[in-house]
């Protein structure tokens, strides 16, 4: 089963980030897609909440509003060490989950001067977009890309392929004369008459052939 992590932040998001829960769940089915990781029990360390998390997670979708930056008069919550949005995406990125920006309504990434420098590398990454208006193809189009992922990702976890041993050679057949040669491939032969005619084997006999379906019977004479 896939795990989808959603990172949003609530007063710049939380009205589009609901339905792109919805719409992942119904793909990928219930207890797949994960928000809100930030609410977590009382008294329990949020770093290893997180990291709980995101040891399951295939894919985290980090949806990008007007004001992701979280710009305040205070200052961007973003340069906040504690910020949770920032948290999240800089935990993904050093664990190397794929992390896909999803800008809404035409946002734009942010810059990588903008960022702090252990989030820096998400500037970098290829954005999706999706719009209100055009809700439903846009999904789609996300959909199609997190399932490339996770068909990347089934690749890499499949134990290699042993590869298979060659053809057995054929039984050497020690003291067998003319004769038990020539019944035994006349024998075989006879089981593929569309490929082979039999010599008479009062004058001529058969010689060996390894490819039986590529290579014409070669005729000795003795």
């Amino acid at each position: 089963m896939a795990t989808i992590v959603i990172s949003y932040r609530r007063d710049d998001s939380k009205w589009i980030a609901g339905r792109i829960f919805d719409r992942l769940e119904g793909h990928y089915g219930k207890g797949s897609v994960f928000m809100d990781i930030d609410s977590i029990p009382l008294g329990l360390d949020f770093r290893e909440h997180l990291r709980e998390t995101l040891a399951r997670c295939d894919v985290l979708l980090a949806v990008v509003g007007p004001n992701w930056l979280g710009r305040t008069a205070a200052g961007e919550r973003i340069a906040d060490e504690t910020d949770w949005v920032r948290i999240e995406i800089e935990a993904a990125l050093a664990k190397n989950i794929p992390v896909i920006p999803v800008l809404i309504d035409n946002s734009r990434m942010p810059k990588p001067d903008e960022l702090p420098e252990g989030l820096r590398n998400f500037a970098f990454r290829q954005a999706a977009g999706v719009d209100t208006d055009h809700f439903r193809p846009h999904m789609d189009r996300l959909i199609s890309s997190i399932d490339q992922h996770l068909v990347r990702l089934q690749a890499a976890a499949a134990p290699a392929r042993t590869p298979s041993a060659g053809p057995a050679e054929a039984p050497a057949c020690p003291g067998a004369s003319r004769d038990d040669l020539w019944d035994r491939r006349t024998r075989f032969f006879q089981r593929r008459p569309a490929h082979f005619k039999i010599a008479d084997p009062g004058d001529q006999f058969i010689a060996a052939v390894m490819d039986l379906d590529d290579f014409e019977p070669q005729v000795v004479h003795p």
